[in-house]
């Protein structure tokens, strides 16, 4: 579910959805629990076309991702509540209209392309 602000009542049912296995969409950022794995997939999505990444461009854009994730921790306690113990993974998806997929990800600061 997208949405704009962490104070209204829209987020509150967004987070009720995270929770029943759907992803929170903030600022272009999909935020999924792998509850099996304990993992906090942080997708972000791409605003470049696929033939115009670089890596500088996709590690922007993963701070983006990061910069929402802090965002939100910081801001919704009970979004901090849900996703404390999970383990974060960093990735970057383009989205192409009628459906998505994974560019590449963050692992131990290295970029690992798909």
């Amino acid at each position: 579910m997208k949405v704009l602000v962490v104070n209204d009542k829209r987020f509150e049912i967004a987070l009720k959805l995270f929770l029943e296995n759907h992803s929170l969409n903030f600022n272009d950022v999909d935020f999924y629990l792998d509850k099996k794995n304990k993992i906090l997939e942080i997708r972000v999505v791409s605003q470049w076309l696929i033939e115009n990444l670089n890596e500088q461009k996709v590690l922007t854009e993963i701070d983006r991702g990061k910069e929402t994730y802090n965002y939100l921790v910081d801001y919704s306690k009970e979004f901090f509540e849900i996703v404390k113990n999970y383990q974060s993974r960093f990735s970057l998806i383009n989205d192409y209209g009628s459906g998505t997929v994974e560019v590449c990800y963050l692992l131990n600061d290295k970029l690992i392309w798909n």
